[in-house]
């Protein structure tokens, strides 16, 4: 709010005589209380969150993401690059967690995102009235019903070249067939799939733990070590742990005397049999399998020419192969290939190209399963499939030689992506003033470091005063909804705080709650640019990521000066703007300013604030004298413009602040 100097010092001097006058403007909150108005004017809504992964034993980390986190270039599918997820939790050790998420009031939709094995990586969930609830089960069930009412089988198409449709490498499929719909709908699901589902309990978190990170080359074994040895007749299953590689690729089994050496050509002619067409996780572009499918695997006789058998005989090997991006999904027609340029990778690495080791083993004790993945010829991680092998009984494959899982279970603290938004006030509350909104204007970021039982171990802020539009010193800070005890130590760079109003540890001296003053001079912080603001809790403190997802945990306001020299926050009684219906904090002025002019807030008839309603305007005209908006790109309402005419929405949001929860997207054009 830009305003001449004179007319500046005149307002002082007509407001300073009628705040020390009687009170008979003071609003009382107990007449026409109909009237009144019971906004919150948020651009955020607190929802409840109920995930529920549905897997005993495993503590998973997942994100939530308003925009689609993944994207799909050229056929390769992948994670976007500087996507952000403000959101980021552990389950408890059964794969759920309940609590609440501060979203942006116009989001009708989020995205489910996990790096965890055996979960889906990217699933869309709707954001309801209730909140938003996933079920594993239930959602796995649904998906599943679909696809089989509207999938059709396909006869063995498998292994033609695009090039001369020969079959190089003698594979066939003589499982069963898969589905085979429209562009749709799911295809490549296995009709052979087994109805069981279950997953031995901590597996998951011990895989996890122990094929960390992009790198698990150490865990690749020559043949010898990664093809499983039949030491003792048994009944084999395969059971698909998960497959985020780039490519649909498709997976195989194929076995052989464990006494002969084979030569090229023997292994070339070796009958090799297509287990799963596509590998690629459920929630994946076109993915078709959930961790915990899983198939019987059948024995052919060494010929390949025999009827199935369940049992495989003692003394044979198992290998397995990937066709790296083998699955073609032509909606109606769809094939399984080789493809030469991305390569046919067996887990015998002497037959692949340039002897390349493309397979991993490890070996679970507790569970007794042998776990392997395949590369698909991209980086090192060995997870593009992931799988593991059971047998009947358990000791008829096991390898001491293996590697083991590790038993140990760490669960590292993690920190979350950021939230954004933009501050907007206006400075000459409780007047309504030329109510343009840009007065201050400060663009913020934050982002938290959680531990595995969701304790917030610390708050990570910054804040860059964005724009000047008023001539009044204005300060900027927030409080947070936490006692000073819990604050255990704070970090503060480029702030412009005299230190006499800050305790030992850099919180806002004689407050109750923890409080934070990052500038007292907006034109000066302005010049210095972003202030960064970390805030460690007290190991005791046990504040839970949920805590900080409530709407009044963060509460920022502006003070602003009362004359031309003095400091807007130490300079009693302090005038103190914040959101509409947040409290001012223990050093606010209440008897000059709360009730008088376009206030509304409520107090009681001795003028002290009584809550709940803070800085909204009259009954005709509500209006917050503060906005938080989830946004770094606002574009500020030129000088002396209502923001009701720089914004045609904003006054539909005021009436009806569920419906047009958008409206700071729409300037005037």
């Amino acid at each position: 709010m830009k305003i001449n100097k004179s007319v500046y010092v005149l307002y002082l001097f007509i407001g300073a005589l009628v705040f020390g006058g009687c009170k008979k403007d003071v609003y009382d909150p107990n007449k026409d209380e109909s009237k009144s108005n019971n906004s919150d004017y948020l651009t955020r809504a607190e929802k409840s969150l109920d995930i529920d992964y549905g897997i005993k034993g495993y503590k998973a980390v997942f994100e939530i993401y308003t925009e689609n986190p993944i994207v799909t270039e050229n056929g390769v599918s992948k994670k976007k690059e500087g996507v952000n997820a403000p959101f980021k939790v552990y389950t408890n050790d059964d794969c759920q967690y309940t609590g609440s998420i501060s979203l942006p009031t116009a989001t009708d939709k989020v995205y489910l995102y996990s790096e965890y094995i055996g979960l889906p990586e990217c699933v869309e969930l709707e954001v309801g009235e209730s909140g938003i609830r996933f079920n594993m089960k239930e959602y796995r069930e649904q998906q599943q019903s679909s696809g089989a009412k509207a999938a059709t089988t396909l006869a063995k198409n498998v292994s033609l070249s695009r090039a001369g449709g020969d079959n190089p490498y003698n594979i066939s499929a003589p499982l069963g067939t898969w589905s085979n719909g429209d562009y749709f709908q799911k295809n490549g699901i296995p009709n052979y799939l087994l109805k069981e589902y279950d997953i031995p309990e901590g597996l998951l978190n011990r895989i996890q733990n122990t094929l960390e990170g992009i790198d698990n080359f150490k865990y690749v074994r020559s043949s010898d070590v990664v093809n499983i040895k039949v030491i003792e007749n048994a009944s084999i299953k395969l059971i698909f742990l998960d497959g985020k590689g780039e490519y649909r690729n498709a997976m195989g089994y194929y076995y052989y005397n464990s006494k002969k050496e084979l030569t090229a050509e023997e292994f070339n002619a070796l009958p090799k049999y297509l287990a799963f067409p596509s590998c690629t996780e459920y929630s994946r572009p076109g993915g078709t399998l959930w961790g915990g499918d899983r198939i019987k695997l059948m024995y052919y006789g060494e010929d390949g020419k025999s009827e199935g058998s369940e049992t495989f005989p003692q003394g044979t090997t198992i290998g397995w192969f990937l066709l790296a991006n083998g699955f073609e999904d032509y909606g109606y027609n769809c094939k399984v290939n080789y493809n030469p340029k991305k390569g046919t990778w067996f887990s015998n690495d002497e037959f692949n190209e340039g002897k390349i080791k493309s397979c991993i083993s490890i070996y679970d004790k507790e569970s007794k399963k042998t776990i392997l993945g395949i590369e698909d010829g991209g980086d090192k991680d060995y997870k593009d499939i992931l799988f593991y092998v059971e047998a009947t009984p358990d000791e008829a494959i096991y390898d001491p030689n293996k590697p083991t899982t590790d038993p140990e279970v760490p669960f590292d603290p993690e920190t979350s992506g950021e939230t954004v938004g933009t501050l907007a006030f206006e400075d000459l509350w409780p007047n309504k003033g030329d109510y343009d909104m840009n007065d201050v204007v400060i663009t913020y970021k934050r982002s938290y470091t959680f531990d595995k039982d969701n304790n917030i171990l610390e708050i990570q802020n910054s804040f860059t005063p964005y724009h000047e539009g008023g001539k009044i010193q204005s300060a900027f800070g927030y409080q947070i909804d936490l006692p000073q005890t819990y604050v255990d130590e704070v970090k503060m760079t480029n702030n412009n705080t005299s230190s006499a109003q800050l305790d030992a540890k850099g919180m806002e001296k004689e407050q109750d709650k923890a409080t934070f003053i990052l500038f007292d001079d907006l034109g000066q912080a302005k010049n210095n640019g972003e202030i960064t603001l970390t805030i460690k809790l007290a190991a005791s403190a046990g504040v839970k990521v949920d805590d900080i997802q409530k709407n009044k945990f963060y509460n920022p306001f502006i003070c602003v000066s009362r004359s031309k020299t003095g400091n807007p926050v130490t300079s009693l009684p302090r005038r103190e703007i914040h959101l509409t219906n947040y409290p001012p904090t223990k050093l606010a002025d209440i008897t000059n300013d709360f009730g008088r002019y376009d206030d509304r807030s409520g107090i009681d008839k001795e003028g002290n604030a009584i809550g709940p309603k803070y800085y909204v305007g009259d009954e005709t005209n509500p209006y917050p004298f503060a906005i938080d908006l989830p946004i770094t790109d606002y574009v500020v309402p030129d000088e002396s413009v209502k923001i009701n005419i720089f914004y045609p929405d904003f006054l539909n949001w005021v009436k009806e602040p569920t419906k047009y929860g958008d409206w700071y997207k729409n300037p005037k054009k």
